[in-house]
């Protein structure tokens, strides 16, 4: 009985040594394939700065195709503007994108991007004005120009930062619902205009 609990255990002995080879023989390939797998991390995010390197360039030319600027001023003033009345910019001075009509006043989005707006209102003396600026059909921003108690003019810019969908239309209004007094006022030496 005392042989074959020998034997036994030999035979167990043995078992545990081939088991422990085998797991050290694992954890080596284990080792190896981490190694590995280091190595084609390593490789992938080579080619993902490569591929981002070359997103950036392509970006950056189809930006340079997409750019939008525009400036334009109203030839006149306008005399007793009413509410809600679409200030048009009739003078446009740079179009790059052609989204600016000047029959309308409206600026049509012709790419979607985020975009940089600003409009400067001036009152004639003892006038005042409020203007906004209005995206489909919600405003943005809005500017107060003031001159009801002093004789004199005064203009006043506005600045809105939008991101547009391709198509949104922006324009200035006067203020719907807030009284207006006076003249907006557009000339060689002071210009009512919108740009971006």
């Amino acid at each position: 009985m005392v042989m074959t609990m020998n034997e036994y255990s030999s035979r167990h002995d043995r078992q545990i040594r081939i088991q422990k080879g085998q797991i050290h023989e694992q954890q080596r390939r284990i080792q190896v394939q981490e190694i590995q797998i280091r190595n084609l991390h390593r490789q992938l995010n080579e080619v993902g700065n490569q591929i981002t390197k070359s997103e950036r360039k392509s970006n950056s030319k189809e930006r340079k195709k997409q750019l939008v600027h525009f400036y334009g001023y109203m030839s006149n003033g306008e005399a007793q503007p009413g509410k809600h009345q679409i200030l048009v910019f009739d003078v446009v001075r740079i179009n790059v994108g052609l989204a600016l009509n000047k029959h309308s006043g409206m600026f049509y989005a012709p790419v979607y991007g985020v975009y940089v707006f600003t409009w400067t209102v001036v009152s004639g003396k003892h006038s005042y004005i409020y203007s906004q600026l209005v995206i489909n059909p919600d405003p943005f921003g809005v500017i107060q120009t003031d001159s009801d108690e002093i004789g004199d003019f005064h203009a006043v810019t506005g600045t809105v930062v939008a991101e547009l969908n391709q198509g949104d239309d922006v324009y200035i209004p006067s203020h719907p619902t807030n009284y207006i007094k006076g003249v907006i006022v557009s000339q060689d030496d002071m210009r009512t205009s919108f740009s971006g």
